[in-house]
């Protein structure tokens, strides 16, 4: 554990916040553009490490190629670096938690998905708010951990409008969110009924126009050599 307000654990801290950045903006400062999302360091204490905490794993620095090393703690003394991170914060439902940021530096070991089921699980919740983009990489991930309901298929108040939605989800029992922070977790998904192609402004929009008539939920992703393609949507009873 690292403590924000101890001088001791501020290089850690502000590594923290400089991978943050470099995940979402290319950038290990908060990028100055409208559709930038790395935090500024007020942000990440005042919203993510005082009332809640910053949930992830750490490397030793031997371990990460030396030019990120050097990107992330400039000054040389860190030891170990943080590589992920995830943050939700309580909302007033019982057990409920709006996720607020989720990031990892590694691929191929499924640390996206492990990092945010150790956030999760440590504050004890049992469903989940998110927002993220149809095109987001992390879409992937998001969906360890059940098909995705679409509250609000466009979110007009967000950096990135013409492409972020607003999803819900009812997380797995305790034994399987632990089963996922280990990597041990087999993933079973729903079958889609028909696929919107994320690239498509039109597409995005025809989904939204179905969302506001029935429940929705994307429950699979389809890849290409330039990211996520497609997303897979299938109906959920009810209204």
């Amino acid at each position: 554990m690292y403590d924000p307000l101890s001088a001791d654990d501020a290089p850690f801290c502000m590594a923290m916040n400089r991978a943050n950045c470099l995940a979402y903006d290319d950038s290990v400062s908060p990028g100055d553009n409208p559709e930038a999302l790395g935090m500024p360091l007020w942000v990440m204490l005042d919203c993510c490490l005082l009332p809640t905490g910053m949930f992830g794993f750490e490397a030793p620095r031997d371990a990460i190629p030396p030019e990120y090393a050097d990107l992330l703690d400039p000054t040389g003394a860190l030891g170990w670096i943080g590589v992920s991170e995830y943050v939700a914060a309580r909302a007033l439902e019982e057990a409920s938690f709006v996720g607020v940021s989720l990031f990892s530096l590694a691929s191929g070991c499924g640390l996206g998905a492990r990092t945010k089921a150790f956030g999760l699980q440590a504050m004890a919740a049992r469903r989940m708010t998110g927002v993220t983009q149809y095109d987001n990489d992390a879409l992937a991930t998001h969906l360890v951990f059940g098909p995705l309901e679409i509250v609000t298929p466009l979110v007009r108040v967000h950096s990135r409008p013409d492409r972020s939605f607003v999803y819900r989800v009812e997380l797995p029992e305790p034994r399987k969110m632990k089963e996922i922070i280990r990597g041990r977790a087999s993933e079973k998904r729903l079958k889609s009924q028909f696929s919107v192609d994320v690239r498509d402004p039109a597409a995005i929009r025809h989904l939204a126009t179905l969302c506001q008539k029935q429940r929705h939920a994307i429950v699979d992703v389809t890849r290409d050599n330039e990211g996520i393609a497609s997303v897979g949507v299938r109906r959920i009873d009810g209204r």
